[in-house]
This record gives C-alpha cells, structure tokens and sequence, in this order.
C-alpha cells in the first residue's frame, strides 16, 4: 500500500507518526449493464389530505432497479456498455475517461481517443426527433460513486467508491455507424482493440494500470477490449444496397437486373414485381447462404425450396385422389393450386427473433420478407429489406411476423440472441431512412 508519512514534532522533538493513504484507481473493465425489479424503498412524503383537509405525513413505497454489471472482454459495434471504475479514496471525485485505440490503427490511430456517444445524452432526450442531434465525445467525465444513491437502486451499496459510465459503442443514436462497422470488417481479426485512460486532477493519485502513467487499463496483448461488428454476412450486404439509396424511382433497371436475377423461374419483368424477396435472395447468394431463389415473400416462411414450375392441384384422401379444395371468403368451396415444396431443405426455423434473421412478415394484409436488425427504443423490431416504401431501408412492421428463419448453412452464435437499439420513432407499419 502506498502510503505518506506524515511526522508531527513539539518543541523541536519528534512525538509520532500517522500514514496517510493516497488515493487509488484501481481497476477499470467493461460490462454489461443488466436492470431488474429492485426492492422498494418505503420514504415518508408530504401530501394533502383532502379529508382532514391539511397536509399530512404518510409512508410510501418507491419503486427501485437492481443492477448487475456482467463483466465482458468484448462487445458489439452499437450496443450499450458500462465502463467500471473502482476507486480508493476519490468518493465524489470527477474523473475524465477516454476510449483509445490499441493494437493497431482500426477505428483510429493507435493511442488515439474514439468518439462515442454518453448514453446518459440519450436518457435525457425526450422529443424522438432530437436523437439525431445527440453528439459523439472524444472524452467523458464521471463522478466516483455516481450510482451509489439508494434512492434509485436498491442495490446501490455494491457501487460504493465505483465510478460507472455507460456509452453506446457507436457514433449515431439512430442507426449503426455502418462507417465504423467497414473498418472494423476490413480488419484481419475484424475487431477493434481498445483501452482506457484515466486521469484526474486529484494530487498523489495512484494508478494501477500500465504504460508511462501507469492510467491505461485493459491495456496491451490479452488485455485489449474488442469491439466486434455482429452483424451476418448478408446484413452487410444488404446495408451496401442501403447506402446505395436504391429505389423503385431512380434504380428500376438495377432492380431487374441485379435482383431479380437471382430467381431460377418466373424472372419479374418488372422493379415492383415481389422485389422485396428478390432483394432477400441476392443478399443471401451473393454472401455464399442458400435461399428460396424464387419471387414471393410467403416462400420465406417455409424451410424446403420452392418450385413454382410444380403445380399441386390433387391431394391423395383416403385412398383416392381429390381434386385440392378451400373455403373461399364466402364459405363456398372451389378448386385451387399451390406451389410445390420439396427438398432440399434450405433453411432453419427458430423459435424466436435473432439478429439478422429472415422474416416473413404480413403487415395490412400483404405477404413481405426482410431482415430483423434492430429494435427502437419502444421495443419494436426494426427490419431492414428491399421494397419498403419502394426503396432499401429501415421499417417497422409490429405484431405481424409470421416466421422467422436463418439459412440452413449458418450456425447460431451466442450473440444473435441481442438486438441493438436504434433510437428512431418509426411509424406502425411505416419506413424510415435514418440519419
């Protein structure tokens, strides 16, 4: 332990020592920041009683979180991440952070601090339209026992002499910094490396890390924090499209020629002829996955192929073959065709929404497929396809999806299960180009 030897003398005579411990940073690392239903706190309240007809003193139960901070070496590119630090001695301290890149240059030179977003910036915000104008810092500041308050969690005493700053690991509240997502995929480990620096203007600090200062933690090889883009090679893809800008108006021909090229039958001759499903099968082919390769969004709801070519308009009932009957809108019975499924099998089902998976959605009645890759900040998927309001882009289709699929060949990861937030007010059933 460091100490400061502190002599008190009396009459020129030496009489006794007391050590003085300086103060500490002694650890910082990144977690995930996981809320829960806390115990209630029961504070007494002023109120007018209306019957007594005075003011009254009563006891009341305020509702509290429980957090747990689940300690990570990596993370995705747009999602939230709490950086801790522990203390010793710098209760109510401020203590200045930064994010630096390590390694090598990836998000930027090495050593170099990287702008990323306060989520505090975020909480504050309560007109949906001032997202976009939430700004990126090269550098925070944070209060040593900033979530030490009772009031608010009802675990508050584990964050005693903890500074905790939560950020969102990109530089747009409202979408993915698909800019950030390029560099880190053109990495040969696909992964920024980064560490922290702390620093504060407290007198005799003690810094457990490394480099020169000793302030730079999570620092050098094993060590680095890595910040990882989670999206699916077909996502990728499908965000190059979306930069594109591509729409019906201005890319009709490219529609045709590039999407619609995919499908082995009944090539559309037209852009608005089922695109959105076009656009689903050339994301998945061009990045080496199997899809249903035919046009019709109501295909990518089932996991064996397509062939439209087959007709089925018998079905074998008790021994005999029948003509293929349904009740129509008027309960009247007529005859019908169906398209044929048969092997191979192309896809996996799944028993809920992952990131990046295929969905087959029926908003207002209609049959449409697209990529989940999202929720907004109300919980609602965000989905990411061609033919939404006649472009690539953003939408929300709530209550509305009818299956969810993954191509055969891709194996799940631990992370698919987790959504990024994008901080966008998307209409019920609506688009959005995000800024």
């Amino acid at each position: 332990m460091d100490v400061n030897n502190i002599i008190f003398s009396l009459r020129g005579e030496q009489v006794g020592s007391i050590e003085v411990t300086s103060p500490k940073i002694l650890d910082v690392y990144i977690a995930k920041w996981k809320s829960e239903k806390g115990l209630p706190l029961e504070v007494e309240e002023t109120v007018f009683d209306k019957k007594l007809n005075k003011k009254v003193t009563q006891k009341v139960q305020k509702a509290r979180e429980e957090i747990t901070l689940e300690k990570i070496t990596e993370r995705g590119l747009s999602y939230m991440a709490a950086l801790v630090i522990e203390t010793e001695g710098l209760s109510k301290k401020k203590l200045k952070i930064k994010i630096k890149s390590g390694k090598r240059k990836v998000l930027t030179d090495v050593d170099t601090a990287i702008e990323f977003i306060n989520y505090e910036d975020i909480k504050v915000v309560t007109d949906a339209s001032k997202y976009k104008d939430i700004k990126t810092k090269s550098e925070f500041e944070i209060e040593v026992d900033n979530l030490a308050d009772k009031e608010l969690y009802s675990n508050a005493d584990d964050f005693k002499d903890k500074a905790v700053l939560r950020l969102m690991l990109n530089q747009k509240a409202t979408d993915l910094s698909f800019d950030l997502a390029k560099l880190i995929n053109e990495d040969e480990d696909k992964t920024a490396f980064v560490y922290v620096e702390v620093t504060s203007v407290e007198s005799n600090i003690v810094y457990c890390g490394e480099g020169e200062n000793n302030n730079n933690f999570m620092y050098g090889e094993d060590k680095w924090f890595k910040i990882k883009y989670l999206e699916q090679p077909w996502i990728i893809k499908a965000r190059e499209e979306y930069e594109k800008k591509i729409n019906q108006t201005d890319n009709c021909q490219y529609i045709v020629d590039t999407y619609h090229a995919v499908n082995r039958e009944h090539k559309p001759k037209s852009c608005s002829d089922h695109w959105c499903a076009s656009f689903v099968g050339w994301c998945l082919k061009e990045t080496g996955y199997s899809a249903q390769l035919d046009p019709g969004a109501a295909a990518y709801g089932n996991i064996l192929t397509r062939y439209r070519n087959k007709i089925q308009t018998t079905i074998d009932k008790d021994g005999k073959t029948v003509p293929l009957t349904e009740k129509n809108a008027a309960g009247k019975t007529v005859y019908v065709t169906k398209d044929v499924f048969e092997d191979p099998i192309w896809a996996q089902k799944l028993s809920k929404m992952f990131l990046g998976c295929i969905c087959h959605v029926k908003p207002l009645g209609y049959n449409h497929v697209t990529f989940a890759v999202a929720i907004d900040y109300k919980g609602n998927y965000l989905f990411l396809g061609g033919n939404q309001s006649n472009s690539v882009r953003l939408a929300n289709y709530p209550n509305s999806i009818q299956a969810r699929i993954y191509p055969i060949e891709y194996e799940i990861e631990d992370t698919d299960d987790e959504f990024p937030i994008y901080y966008v007010d998307v209409p019920k059933n609506g688009s959005v180009t995000a800024s």
